[in-house]
């Protein structure tokens, strides 16, 4: 067989939660075929990973997925791209090594795991830099290796309950001193500026209702105006929720510092709207009449604070090219 030179074309699996990295050497022919890991049929990796949490095996992509990202583990490969004959790993040359920065700066990563020895030689050679997490060498789950995994043989199982037991640990201390892992999005700006984006709304409503009533606007204005306020506020209320929505993209990448300068980007534009109603709102009570590049002015806002955090997402997600 010749060289061929073959790219990683799928995404790596993990969240903000993620607190172990499991990492191969390059995908296998099967798993570039299935676009998706460890997709040869003989490969042990996924029975080992649903035998060490006691769990069914699972069959689609998404259930894999979802019994990673349960037990917050990571998985990614080494190597970008190299000339690879086959699925051979002795044959691995030109090596372009992923940046382990794109997770490691998104999650609490406390321990990489390589998956055999060759993915261990190559995050040594490639990857690893001062200041990393520990890393760890497993026997390989590949179908060429012959190692069974037993937790007594201080393989895989071993390793990975030693770091999910320090995880489970570290989060029951952090549930009795009252922290939701998942609700940690907010901070107390972040709660105050939602209060002010609250109270913004309120008070353009009021003055909608007393501004109709005063001066005799039609009702069906009135529910027009608070209807626009309304669906818009809800919107973007439900993007800050689910902020994957707003570029497309996995959750699995949509997380760390990508999901926080998200959030903040749809948080910002909400207030700004809010607050930019309830400017006119105000004039228009006053009785001051509002020079018509106001609107462009409220536009640029918007579009100014948009691309600065695009601009940090942006240079986030090259990470992973």
């Amino acid at each position: 067989m010749e060289y061929t030179h073959v790219k990683h074309t799928f995404l790596p699996v993990y969240n903000e939660e993620s607190r172990i990295l499991i990492l191969g050497s390059f995908p296998s022919v099967k798993s570039r075929e299935n676009q998706f890991y460890y997709g040869h049929p003989q490969n042990r990796f996924w029975k080992v990973i649903a035998g060490i949490f006691k769990e069914p095996l699972p069959q689609t992509i998404d259930e894999k997925k979802d019994l990673l990202l349960r037990h917050r583990i990571a998985v990614w490969d080494v190597i970008d791209s190299c000339d690879i004959v086959g699925s051979s790993d002795s044959s691995i040359r030109n090596v372009v090594p992923n940046d382990m920065n794109l997770i490691l700066s998104n999650a609490k990563i406390q321990g990489i795991f390589a998956n055999g020895g060759k993915a261990h030689q190559l995050f040594v050679k490639y990857c690893n830099k001062e200041g990393m997490p520990p890393l760890g060498k497993l026997p390989s789950t590949s179908p060429k290796c012959g190692v069974e995994f037993r937790a007594a043989d201080g393989g895989m199982e071993n390793g990975i309950w030693n770091v999910f037991r320090n995880n489970r640990i570290e989060d029951e201390e952090q549930h009795r001193k009252g922290i939701n892992l998942k609700k940690e999005e907010m901070t107390n700006m972040d709660f105050l500026l939602e209060a002010v984006g609250i109270v913004a709304a309120m008070i353009y409503l009021g003055l909608q209702i007393y501004y109709g009533i005063v001066y005799g606007v039609a009702f069906t204005g009135i529910i027009l105006n608070a209807a626009i306020l309304i669906l818009v506020y809800v919107g973007l209320t439900l993007l800050a929720r689910y902020p994957e929505r707003v570029n497309n993209l996995p959750k699995e990448i949509c997380s760390g510092k990508i999901r926080k300068y998200t959030i903040h980007m749809v948080r910002a534009v909400k207030l700004i709207f809010v607050l930019s109603l309830l400017f006119t709102s105000i004039c228009d009570v006053a009785g001051v009449q509002i020079n018509k590049g106001y609107s462009l002015v409220t536009v640029a806002l918007i579009v100014i604070v948009t691309v600065v955090y695009e601009g940090k997402i942006i240079k986030l997600l090259r990470g992973k090219k």
